[in-house]
């Protein structure tokens, strides 16, 4: 039995099973070779889109997982700065109560 086509024997059995011509038994056989080769090809397309859309996928939570990277990083930034000023404003209200606290005293000195 060849991959393309069918030997003596196969075709006069085909030839007694389905009661037609030697040409007519090797057409049907062409044609059921080839729909049996396009439905491999069809097989390996459909694998090669599955491992494409799994590969777009994969780009795609790298992609995510950047962007929640850079969104924690901004949100750092933003905890740093703020208590950076919540310490500095700290500090200017309590020079401010010292200062009022001074000029308070000095009339008292005199």
């Amino acid at each position: 039995m060849g991959a393309g086509g069918l030997g003596e024997q196969e075709v006069a059995a085909g030839k007694r099973r389905e009661g037609g011509s030697v040409r007519k038994v090797r057409e049907k056989s062409q044609e059921q070779e080839g729909r049996r080769e396009k439905s491999q090809e069809d097989g390996k397309e459909e694998e090669e889109q599955k491992s494409r859309r799994e590969k777009s996928q994969g780009e795609g939570k790298e992609e995510e997982e950047r962007g929640a990277e850079e969104r924690r990083a901004k949100k750092t930034v933003k905890r740093k700065r703020s208590r950076r000023a919540d310490e500095r404003r700290a500090k200017e209200k309590v020079k401010k109560k010292r200062s009022e606290e001074q000029k308070r005293e000095e009339p008292r000195r005199r």
